[in-house]
């Protein structure tokens, strides 16, 4: 009886010496992956993207479920691609940019940041093609799903539905393109002094963000941006009754009570 016991105790003792092990094992590849990573962190600020990708993949290789260290090598890679000057070169760091984004969907499809930055590798990639294959009709590359299942993830992302508005107006979707810009308007009213600047800035867009200014006004939404920006859209086309009612009607609200 007493041998049973203690062969028990042994056993153990035993398990749980192994358990820390193997526990001390997986602590210690966090931690020197996390090395490599803060290393690769400072030299993508100082802008040595080539050193800093061999130490991003010295971090995947200790740490090859995080889906983290793969979205900041589609980083770096795009970053490379903006510096160089040949569009053949370009495209092939576009296309690793891509493959890192890919990947790291692949572990975590849930992350809007991933969605975006395959997007906007995506579009790149497809621009890219047309003018280093003119004679091909048809394009492998279409960046329009996946900038839908970014905005999907992150619905009221700004900078999301700006890129897609960019890549709708390149590809002469309108009638998406008006959408857009009525979401923008809606979500984050100040949008209409960026979006006029833009080349794609017509009467058709700027009737889809009045409705979109309508639309944030009747919801709620940002109440003082929303009647301080229509009074200026207004303006702009001289209705000047209109425009000094939503003036008088954004002043009822204090910029830290926005609506």
């Amino acid at each position: 009886m007493l041998y049973t016991q203690l062969s028990m105790r042994y056993a153990l003792c035993a398990l749980i010496l192994l358990l820390s092990v193997v526990a001390l094992y997986f602590l210690s590849l966090r931690l020197i992956s996390q090395i490599h990573y803060q290393r690769a962190k400072n030299l993508i600020y100082e802008g040595y993207y080539g050193l800093a990708a061999g130490y991003l993949k010295k971090a995947y290789h200790y740490q090859f479920t995080d889906h983290q260290i793969l979205k900041k090598l589609g980083k770096v890679y795009h970053n490379q691609s903006q510096l160089i000057p040949r569009a053949r070169g370009a495209f092939l760091f576009t296309h690793k940019a891509k493959d890192y984004y890919l990947e790291a969907n692949r572990l975590n499809p849930l992350d809007a940041e991933t969605a975006y930055g395959l997007a906007r590798e995506e579009a790149r990639l497809e621009e890219l093609y047309k003018y280093l294959y003119p004679e091909k009709r048809d394009n492998p590359y279409q960046a329009l799903p996946y900038f839908r299942d970014a905005i999907l993830l992150r619905p009221n992302g700004i900078l999301y539905h700006y890129a897609l508005a960019r890549y709708l107006y390149n590809h002469n979707k309108e009638e998406e393109l008006l959408s857009v810009a009525r979401t923008l308007s809606r979500i984050y009213p100040p949008t209409y002094y960026h979006l006029k600047k833009e080349p794609f800035w017509s009467p058709p867009v700027k009737e889809a963000v009045k409705r979109g200014l309508e639309e944030a006004i009747q919801k709620g939404i940002s109440l003082r941006d929303a009647h301080k920006t229509m009074s200026s859209l207004l303006a702009a086309d001289e209705k000047w009754a209109g425009a000094i009612s939503h003036y008088i009607k954004a002043l009822r609200y204090q910029a830290f009570n926005n609506g």
